[in-house]
């Protein structure tokens, strides 16, 4: 299981999955329930980060049921998550993460909630509460600062400003974004430091300052690119495009949101951190 994890984290989802397919035999070969049903869910969490959405809601369901079954409260929060990732229905998502919520707090794992609090900020934001959304995203931010946690703080403040940049309270995200930014940059954090150059080449665009924008926009670009983050490169060149059309390049906004929507269609049934419509909205 550790193995797949790695493989993960460095990018090769296919020697992911080999790893956790081979853990998964073996933990069911010598009857290791615990380790079957982790096994499912880590498999499931990878098979949504690459599209496949229902076969990571049946292994996922297979593991919720695993460890309701083993009484393990933790793991059966851990896979609530997971399945409230995988829905396209706010209800459900909602349910699902309020769930896993109240588990975690039962237990008293700080991190679990700190998640959930993220977690569920963002889907009130996809649903245009950003008011809810800031309420949530800001709690996570303060107990991950509360507890040091410099790699989730880095990950919890892009999702506050990013719900107070579309609330329309362009001074406080400027801040928050900033803050985020100059902590990944110092932790090294590249992928977060690509979701903040996203946010600030918004932030610019609103305020009409479109060089300033599009070179957010570029640099996020690549930065997805190298990371083999196809969803987000999708949503940043969608960005970029849209900044070239307000500042007259319509052959480059052309190309740029043409290279999104193929990149987006080309994506299938996968999980997005920025709406996918996005892509659609700011094509020309």
């Amino acid at each position: 299981l550790t193995m797949g994890d790695v493989h993960r984290a460095l990018g090769d989802p296919t020697q992911s999955q080999s790893s956790l397919e081979k853990a998964l035999g073996l933990h069911r070969e010598l009857g290791d329930r615990a380790g079957e049903a982790n096994g499912l869910r880590r498999l499931g969490r990878l098979l949504l980060s690459i599209g496949e959405t229902a076969k990571a809601q049946s292994h996922l369901r297979e593991a919720l049921a695993l460890a309701r079954a083993l009484g393990d409260r933790e793991l059966e929060a851990q896979t609530l998550n997971g399945l409230a990732l995988t829905s396209s229905d706010h209800s459900e998502t909602r349910t699902l993460g309020e769930q896993a919520l109240s588990i975690f707090q039962t237990i008293g794992n700080r991190d679990g909630q700190t998640m959930l609090f993220n977690n569920l900020g963002l889907m009130y934001a996809n649903l245009g509460l950003y008011g809810t959304a800031s309420d949530y995203t800001s709690r996570a931010v303060q107990m991950a600062k509360e507890t040091q946690a410099n790699f989730a703080t880095s990950t919890y403040l892009e999702s506050l400003g990013r719900a107070e940049l579309d609330h329309g309270e362009f001074d406080r995200a400027g801040g928050t974004l900033q803050e985020g930014l100059d902590l990944a940059l110092e932790i090294g954090a590249t992928h977060n430091e690509a979701y903040y150059r996203l946010g600030l080449g918004r932030l610019a665009l609103a305020h009409g300052r479109l060089d300033e924008a599009r070179a957010y926009f570029q640099k996020a670009s690549e930065l997805f690119r190298e990371g083999s983050s196809p969803s987000e490169l999708s949503a940043s060149l969608a960005w970029l495009g849209f900044a070239d059309l307000e500042d007259g390049d319509w052959e480059a906004a052309h190309r740029y949101t043409s290279e999104a929507v193929a990149q987006m269609e080309a994506l299938g049934d996968i999980s997005w951190d920025y709406p996918p419509q996005e892509v659609w909205w700011l094509h020309y």
